[in-house]
């Protein structure tokens, strides 16, 4: 073939080459369109704690690897990340503004080239910073200051709350927990914890939830105070030579057992049997139990018992403290009592006037009150084989048990 003929044939290879269509699809091809499908997408922007995560994607896999920029309050964008084609999130773990917005621009690098971008922005709220303090501490009950610092702009404060343990490391699901809701107008809040024992080691934190999340506070420590708990000098009735023993709690010296002066009418052993008179006492009508009160004592108050349950717990806790280790039912959730305190508190039973019948022994005990409701009424306590205790008042020609309080 000679060499016009070589020559011809180029020609023509040249002018069929340049009649192909040309493929602009290659993203590392530099005359390729960005707005081809290689570029990427964010599917969410969220928070996370004192994070910002990116999820993304992209459905072209010919390229080298994303570019993530941001801006912040609507300052110039700034390269922060290049993850890798593969990834499909991303965290900026770098937010020091709460309540300004922030902007993040994503695209896709093949080369020199560089796709479309996407945008997404969220406003952060920082993280604030919870302390706890202690205010107060008495023998069952403490009252804590907690102190919220930088809210940040966060929107989603929901609960401010202490929680406490004896064993260290408390926390939302320990023994003790209180909470406030959350106000945006204070920035401290006072709490108070209840129902602890005395002279006993607790471990406290605060807590302050936002959105489904919390943060503890810095933990401390307190140590109740010892009940105030004096056995005095035993009381001796001249009149049948009984022997009482006495008990200070707190400012109240107050009988440590049921009363059982015998007396004509107005006065009942438990279904009429003096054997269980040791045990439990006598049941005195209201008339009765006002009219045979020793010397230098009293029939109590509703509120000096009250003053009472109060000091040693209250409900259940220290309703425990006062009944007996013995003698209740413990069906029904029925508990015997600690009787921490000495008071010995028996499920001795009522009687009923109104058939002359006797019950509730073993589940409960009444005890009257000085304080009347009428004519025909005073108040009386009732305490439950559960741990609890009610208030109420009834007919004073029922027997009840009887404690006296010292003048």
């Amino acid at each position: 073939m000679s060499w016009k003929h070589i020559i011809f044939l180029i020609g023509i290879i040249s002018v069929f080459l340049s009649c192909e269509k040309k493929n602009w699809d290659n993203p590392y091809d530099e005359q390729s369109s960005p707005d081809l499908d290689w570029a990427p997408f964010i599917s969410s922007i969220k928070q996370e704690d004192e994070s910002i995560v990116l999820e993304f994607g992209c459905s072209e896999t010919n390229f080298d690897s994303y570019v993530i920029e941001r801006s912040v309050d609507n300052g110039a964008f700034s390269k922060v990340a290049s993850p890798a084609k593969t990834a499909n999130s991303w965290t900026d773990s770098n937010i020091t503004s709460g309540g300004k917005l922030y902007k993040y621009k994503l695209y896709c690098k093949a080369g020199n080239n560089f796709s479309n971008s996407v945008e997404r922005s969220i406003t952060p709220y920082l993280i604030p910073v919870i302390k706890i303090q202690i205010v107060q501490v008495t023998h069952i009950k403490a009252s804590c200051k907690i102190t919220i610092e930088n809210d940040g702009g966060n929107t989603n404060l929901k609960t401010v709350a202490v929680c406490w343990s004896q064993y260290g490391s408390p926390n939302v699901n320990s023994d003790g927990y209180n909470n406030k809701i959350y106000n945006s107008d204070e920035d401290s809040y006072i709490i108070e914890l209840t129902r602890l024992n005395p002279n006993t080691t607790y471990y406290l934190k605060g807590i302050l939830w936002y959105g489904t999340s919390y943060i503890y506070s810095n933990e401390i420590t307190i140590q109740t105070d010892k009940m105030i708990i004096v056995q005095t000098e035993t009381f001796i009735d001249s009149r049948d030579g009984q022997e009482y023993p006495t008990i200070k709690i707190n400012n109240q010296t107050w009988m440590a057992k049921n009363f059982s002066l015998k007396v004509n009418d107005g006065c009942w052993a438990y279904e009429n049997k003096e054997s269980l008179v040791a045990e439990y006492g006598r049941l005195y009508t209201w008339k009765k139990a006002k009219e045979i009160c020793p010397a230098g004592w009293h029939l109590p108050t509703t509120n000096e018992w009250k003053d009472l349950i109060e000091y040693v717990g209250g409900q259940f806790a220290g309703v425990d403290r006062l009944r007996t280790t013995f003698g209740w039912w413990l069906g029904n959730g029925g508990t015997n009592g600690n009787n921490e305190t000495g008071f010995s508190i028996s499920p001795s039973g009522w009687h009923n006037i109104n058939d002359d019948s006797f019950g509730h022994r073993y589940l409960r005990a009444f005890y009257w009150t000085a304080t009347e409701s009428g004519n025909a009424k005073a108040d009386y306590f009732s305490f439950e084989y559960t741990g609890s205790y009610g208030v109420g008042s009834y007919d004073k020609s029922f027997g009840f048990s009887v404690r006296y309080i010292k003048d």
